[in-house]
């Protein structure tokens, strides 16, 4: 629909930023990155129409066929991914303001948190978004530090 690959399984793992997949277990707190722009994509269209030879160049595949729509751009009118919207958006500021909240009441202290989060026992499924521990330092700081996955398998596991 945008002109993008169908899947991002080689390169580059998303079609909003320019990271690779060697970069994707890596916090985006802890790496820069661009976001793709609109003349720049503008240019790795043209390539591709000019190669004409079906080459993906930076999960750009063809010219999208909502193009000529008035208004419509690829890089701005298709919504983000889940990755960015929910677990890199929304699951760490949700996690945070929870475990403020407990410790703002007293039901629990960010001690108990990361003390907790070292001793939980994660299945097999959750063990390699195992995240990290969220220590004392992080929440003084209004963070919560992990990968898009990992923030995603903690919002799914907190009680």
């Amino acid at each position: 629909m945008g002109g993008f690959q169908k899947n991002f399984n080689s390169g580059q793992c998303c079609r909003i930023c320019h990271f690779s997949y060697d970069e994707k277990l890596i916090p985006l707190t802890d790496i820069t990155f661009t976001q793709r722009s609109i003349d720049e994509h503008d240019r790795l269209v043209q390539q591709v129409l000019m190669l004409n030879n079906g080459i993906i160049i930076q999960g750009v595949s063809d010219i999208s066929p909502l193009s000529k729509l008035l208004g419509f751009h690829a890089v701005k009118s298709l919504p983000n991914g889940p990755m960015h919207d929910f677990n890199e958006g929304l699951c760490g500021p949700v996690i945070f303001a929870m475990l403020k909240e407990a410790s703002n009441k007293r039901i629990l202290t960010y001690g108990e948190v990361e003390e907790r989060l070292i001793n939980f026992e994660y299945g097999s499924n959750d063990k390699s978004n195992k995240p990290p521990i969220i220590k004392k330092k992080h929440l003084s700081k209004g963070k919560i530090i992990g990968t898009a996955s990992q923030k995603m398998c903690l919002f799914r596991l907190f009680p």
